[in-house]
Parts: C-alpha cells; structure tokens; sequence
C-alpha cells in the first residue's frame, strides 16, 4: 500500500469523493473478507476474538486502501475500526493498548471534522 500510494502520490494533496455505491462495494468486500478470515480462525486456531480480529484486518486493509486514494471518507472507516479495536484490546486486558486506540478515535475523528 505504501508504495502504491507514494507512486500515485500528487504534487497537491486533493481529497476525492466515492459516490455511495462504491463504498458499498468497498464494505462488501471487507465483510466478505472478514467472514473468510473469521472462520479459518476458528476452524484452525484457538483464537477467542475471531470475528474482532477479522473485522480490524479486513477492514484496515480497506480502509488504508481508501486513504491511498485520497478518499476523505477514509476517517469514518478508521474511526469504526478504531473503537473496535478499543474493545478488542480491552477485551484482551491490554489495557495500555485499548487507551492507544481511544487516542486513535480521538485523533481520527478530530481530523475528519477539521478536513470536512
């Protein structure tokens, strides 16, 4: 992603904007994703959090690949996965870690305002 996004990186930092049906497609494609990687999890693994794990992978990925593009809508997706990932760190005891991404939620939901 970072070497996509630093070749197609342009000389003015310009946000774009995805009609609805194409996040729509872009959120089908996380969900599908994270229900693969969920039940691979849980068929192969003693992992507790299937579901939680799937959803912030699937999702980052998602999502970083909206912000490659530019799409300003990138900090909704993050600001989701971001609490998200303050339950699921939290449900794990790393308590140091789930405090980290209420910053994240923080910061990402600051900067969506400050962009819009």
């Amino acid at each position: 992603m970072a070497i996509y996004g630093y070749f197609t990186m342009e000389d003015e930092w310009t946000t774009n904007v995805w009609p609805w049906e194409t996040h729509a497609v872009w959120i089908l494609v996380g969900t599908m994703a994270m229900l693969v990687s969920a039940f691979l999890l849980k068929r192969y693994t003693n992992a507790q959090l299937a579901l939680e794990d799937s959803f912030t992978t699937a999702f980052s990925l998602v999502a970083t690949w909206v912000m490659v593009n530019y799409v300003h809508e990138n900090h909704l997706y993050w600001m989701v996965i971001d609490a998200v990932s303050v339950h699921l760190y939290w449900k794990r005891k790393l308590y140091f870690g789930s405090a980290l991404f209420v910053v994240y939620t923080i910061l990402v939901t600051a900067g969506y305002f400050r962009w819009m």
